[in-house]
């Protein structure tokens, strides 16, 4: 049994959507008894969105790998802050909101709990899932937090800004114009081998997907596979360069006919 992780933005969804031949080859890596799944810097209304665009997947692991869904939609994991800081990681990470807020060009800057929201600018009024920054103190541990900047040059200093002062609480992952900062020790591979722990799956049959920044870290630990539209440094540490997912299929499935 293999396992084909993908990034989604910019990996499976390209050029305005998934491509036929990359979800016949997703229908025919899993009738060959294959784990197929998505592993984004998405909140968890990820599989709604692949359930919209009909597409199956067999696990959806999000927020960079804090969290996971197996394919019915049931939660196998969650994986908040509370153990991963010390007694001042929440202060922190309200000021690392803040400082972001006040010295960057920020369209939004968010905290996620689950699917809650706390954003330093304009929020909707009468939205539940949203509150405004000034009430932080009531939020007590977070998934992950996540930041749009004006282009991806800004998103660049603002992350190792982050990284300087809040490593000790975050994990800024560059995505693009967006960074994407799980709990301190979490990735993406991190959630990917916590589910394949979780179906019993060989470290060494896990073949991952990517494009971006915050692909790096399972394209390395696993069998990385990076698509022709990724950047440059995505592609030097990838094993291949494929031009989609129906590539990456047939090149896995090859290797039982050798």
């Amino acid at each position: 049994m293999y396992i084909l992780a993908s990034d989604f933005d910019g990996t499976l969804n390209r050029h305005g959507g998934v491509s036929a031949e990359d979800r016949a080859a997703i229908a025919r890596f899993r009738a060959c008894g294959n784990k197929f799944g998505i592993v984004s810097g998405r909140a968890m209304d990820m599989y709604d969105m692949l359930k919209n665009l009909k597409i199956d997947v067999d696990f959806v692991i999000v927020f960079n790998g804090a969290a996971a869904m197996d394919g019915e939609g049931n939660t196998l994991f969650t994986d908040t802050a509370e153990n991963r800081m010390g007694e001042n990681g929440m202060t922190l990470l309200h000021e690392a909101a803040q400082m972001v807020g006040e010295q960057f060009h920020t369209w939004f800057c968010s905290i996620l709990v689950r699917d809650r929201h706390v954003y330093h600018a304009d929020y909707p009024e009468g939205n539940e899932k949203y509150t405004p920054i000034a009430y932080t103190d009531t939020v007590k541990t977070f998934t992950h937090l996540n930041i749009q900047c004006k282009d991806d040059d800004e998103a660049a200093v603002c992350t190792e800004m982050l990284r300087e002062r809040y490593s000790d609480v975050i994990n800024p992952l560059q995505n693009g114009c967006c960074i994407d900062m799980p709990p301190k020790g979490i990735d993406k591979a991190v959630g990917i081998l916590r589910y394949a722990k979780l179906i019993g799956a060989e470290e060494d049959k896990i073949y991952t997907a990517g494009d971006n920044c915050n692909d790096i870290a399972m394209l390395k630990r696993f069998h990385g596979c990076a698509v022709t539209n990724a950047r440059e440094d995505v592609k030097a540490i990838s094993e291949g360069v494929y031009d989609g997912i129906h590539e990456m299929v047939d090149m896995i499935l090859a290797k039982d006919n050798a």
